[in-house]
């Protein structure tokens, strides 16, 4: 798969969610690579919920590394 090409915390929860299906990667995937809960997980991918870059990164990183 490829690789984020955009920094890190520059992607919507939309593109972060159109990422993981095509990388295949569950939300139950992401938790647990990251230790967020499953449901500030989605909150994440339905932008219902305000991050801090830190935690943005976190989450676009673990899709990546979950990817390859």
């Amino acid at each position: 798969m490829a690789a984020l090409k955009e920094p890190a915390g520059d992607k919507s929860g939309r593109e972060l969610r159109a990422e993981m299906v095509l990388a295949r990667v569950t939300v139950n995937q992401v938790t647990k690579h990251t230790g967020y809960s499953q449901s500030f997980v989605s909150q994440v991918l339905n932008d219902k919920v305000a991050l801090t870059m830190k935690a943005q990164q976190k989450i676009e990183q673990a899709i990546k590394e979950l990817s390859e």
